[in-house]
């Protein structure tokens, strides 16, 4: 089990994906959308769904987060501006169609 996923228990996390664009899949998506579509300019997303914010600002103060999950993310995290997009609300999830 990774190091991130008890941290990710721990505060009930609804699901969390990591997904990595090589450059031969944005350029094989550019390709089917014709090259009219603009593409981030990073190599990795990652999106976190907590169940409320009260869950997500506990997990930012959670010692794992600020210890060694984020010293882990040195390695790969970009050093410079990225982009981050928080939202709350209900939301609809479909899963294998249902």
């Amino acid at each position: 089990m990774s190091l991130d996923s008890e941290l990710m228990k721990r505060h009930g996390a609804i699901s969390y994906m990591h997904q990595y664009l090589s450059a031969s899949s944005k350029a094989e998506l550019s390709s089917a959308l014709g090259g009219q579509t603009p593409q981030i300019p990073y190599d990795a997303v990652t999106t976190l769904m907590l169940p409320n914010l009260e869950v997500f600002q506990a997990f930012l103060a959670d010692p794992e987060n600020l210890g060694p999950l984020r010293e882990d993310s040195k390695s790969y995290a970009q050093a410079g501006p990225g982009m981050v997009q928080i939202g709350w609300g209900e939301e609809s999830v479909v899963v294998d169609g249902r």
